[in-house]
């Protein structure tokens, strides 16, 4: 499954880009998975396969404005496809 932006949130620090839909996750699974820069990548367990996978993506906003974070997010999902096309772990 190719993951896309679901919804965008925004809280007083960051913008925060959902991919896939909580209902997915096990309960308390969520977590802060990698830091690169202003772009935080948020994972948890999936209910029905047990693995970790991509839940959201949140960007500082004192680095960048929405269309920036917006831009930046599309790149990421467009390289996680790419990787989970081609078999590959895009969490390692």
């Amino acid at each position: 499954m190719k993951l896309r932006i679901l919804e965008w949130k925004s809280t007083t620090t960051l913008y925060i880009a959902t991919v896939q839909s909580m209902e997915r996750f096990a309960p308390g699974s969520l977590r802060e998975a990698k830091r690169v820069g202003p772009e935080t990548w948020m994972v948890g367990r999936l209910r029905d396969t047990g693995r970790e996978d991509l839940y959201a993506l949140g960007y500082r906003k004192y680095d960048m404005d929405f269309d920036e974070a917006r831009e930046r997010a599309i790149a990421t999902l467009e390289k996680y496809n790419a990787l989970v096309e081609a078999g590959k772990d895009p969490l390692a």
